[in-house]
């Protein structure tokens, strides 16, 4: 009886595939028109981020118009928790008026506020509320570095209008860093003698994920320009961090070039306030959305939307032919095989995440979700086999795991040189791929684990102008990873990663450690 009911859902599947094929065999789509479509509804919600960007400045402007009001912690307190509660996308505000402030930010499903009403800035009390019920509170040094800023003092003196900032330093395992997942609006506006300014912060990962277009393609590049000039990319897919166009230590990448000639083309539509165009670059077409904002009150001159047309030919498969005799004959078999042959773990292996083709990953350059590795054991500087190397992949991998996840390529170098594994081949017992698989399994197996590693690690081989290199996914890991390493004495140690930027780092502290995990896994 389970095999026919299995087989009757098999057979409606098939019905609905076969009318799925006829509607596009008859209704022919072309990239230009999917694009145009797509890209409207990205105007429509960047447009309306920006707008409600604004209109969260002019209700906090509205409400704390009195002069010095901000030293109403009641008023204060209710008005900006609310802020918090109804705007998933704001993570942070900070508030000033005069030398008096307010910081408030969210933390671990709390949100925690500190507020003062001294002209000093110096210590302010925090308070940490959870649902609106008083959790805690401590005292603390108020941090003054932003209002420090020249981007700071820019938002006081030019008032009523967005300032856009995406490159704040962050404090990260005691180093100064850029983070490259905060952005900042900054606005500020007078009355009489008292200038109120407004900081709100914003996760760019969060934002992104909100656009559709993010999650249809794969290859997405968004360029905007500020009132203030910059001109900033913020990345192709969710996973790049930004990189200021104008910048003197800008690399001359493939991506680079790219978007020099983005810009390029977009330059020549210059009379126009939006549009849609494409351009020919190194054999692929790119499919291209501008706006331009007139009103200087957002802070942005324009946005530029980027996807290459073999993106969107490959995601709405396009140019494939349908008739319904093969679909049919197709879905037969299917549902022959699953019944007779396919057992769970096979769905299992069909519904993994799919590892891109070296050709897409090679675009990228090494962040905080994509690393490259010459080889996995064998020494280039030496020319000899270095087991060092080993516990290198070793440490990358616990590091992605513990964090969001991420992609090992080995057998291509820093520069996206492909080097190939045959180095490595040559090290092993048998000199092929198969046999450094089974040896890289076996060591993964040894320290991580066997149900660690078949769990959160896919492994596939690409050959790419007769060189073989090895993908490495590592799924993000639902518990944390403790990796063994042995000293220069042969005592055993065990070290926690993480990902940071573009390389993986040890968190040492016991402490540290506890507030990771908790955080992370809570």
């Amino acid at each position: 009886m389970r095999k026919y009911l299995i087989s009757s859902i098999f057979i409606i599947i098939g019905i609905t595939l076969l009318l799925t094929n006829f509607y596009l065999k008859n209704h022919t789509e072309y990239p230009e028109t999917i694009f145009a479509q797509d890209s409207h509804k990205f105007e429509k919600s960047f447009s309306g981020f920006i707008n409600s960007v604004n209109e969260n400045n002019l209700n906090i402007k509205s409400t704390f118009n009195e002069n010095l009001l901000i030293r109403d912690y009641d008023l204060s307190k209710d008005y900006f928790l609310n802020i918090l509660n109804n705007n998933d996308d704001i993570l942070s505000i900070s508030f000033l008026q005069n030398n008096y402030k307010l910081q408030v930010y969210k933390s671990k499903e709390s949100i925690v506020i500190g507020v003062d009403s001294t002209e000093e800035l110096d210590i302010v009390q925090w308070k940490r509320y959870k649902n609106n019920k008083l959790i805690s509170k401590w005292d603390e040094s108020f941090e003054v570095a932003m209002v420090d800023s020249e981007w700071f003092k820019n938002i006081v003196t030019n008032n009523n209008q967005i300032h856009w900032l995406f490159n704040i330093p962050n404090k990260v395992n005691n180093q100064l860093t850029t983070d490259n997942n905060l952005f900042y609006s900054g606005y500020s506006y007078k009355n009489q003698d008292i200038t109120s300014t407004i900081v709100l912060s914003y996760s760019r990962m969060q934002l992104l994920e909100k656009f559709d277009i993010y999650r249809t393609y794969d290859q997405v590049n968004l360029l905007i320009e500020t009132k203030n000039g910059d001109k900033m990319n913020l990345g192709s897919g969710i996973t790049e961090t930004f990189k200021n166009l104008d910048s003197t230590n800008s690399i001359n990448s493939f991506k680079d070039s790219l978007i020099k000639e983005t810009l390029f083309h977009y330059n020549r539509f210059s009379k126009q306030d939006s549009g849609i165009f494409s351009f020919a670059y190194k054999e692929n077409t790119y499919w291209n959305s501008f706006k331009k904002y007139n009103d200087d009150t957002f802070g942005v001159k324009y946005f530029l939307l980027s996807v290459p047309s073999f993106d969107i030919v490959t995601e709405h498969k396009l140019n494939k032919y349908y008739n319904i005799e093969f679909p049919l004959g197709a879905v037969l078999l299917l549902v022959g095989l699953v019944l007779l042959f396919v057992n769970k773990s096979k769905f299992y292996q069909l519904s993994q995440k799919k590892i891109p083709s070296l050709k897409l990953l090679l675009i990228e350059d090494e962040n905080r979700y994509l690393e490259f590795k010459s080889s996995m054991r064998w020494d280039y500087r030496q020319e000899k086999v270095n087991p060092a190397l080993e516990q290198v992949i070793f440490k990358t991998i616990a590091a992605f795991g513990n964090t969001d996840g991420g992609i090992l390529i080995i057998g291509v170098d820093d520069d996206k040189n492909v080097l190939g594994l045959q180095n490595d081949f040559d090290t092993l017992k048998k000199k092929d791929a198969d046999y450094f698989e089974i040896h890289l399994r076996n060591l993964l197996h040894t320290l991580m684990g066997v149900k660690y590693v078949s769990s959160y690690i896919r492994m596939k081989f690409e050959i790419v102008n007769n060189k073989t290199v090895c993908k490495l996914r590592v799924l993000k890991a639902k518990e944390p990873l403790f990796l063994i390493v042995k000293d220069k004495n042969g005592k055993s140690n065990e070290k926690f990663y993480v990902r940071s930027g573009n390389s993986s780092q040890e968190i040492e502290s016991i402490g540290e450690i506890n507030d990771y995990i908790n955080e992370h896994w809570s």
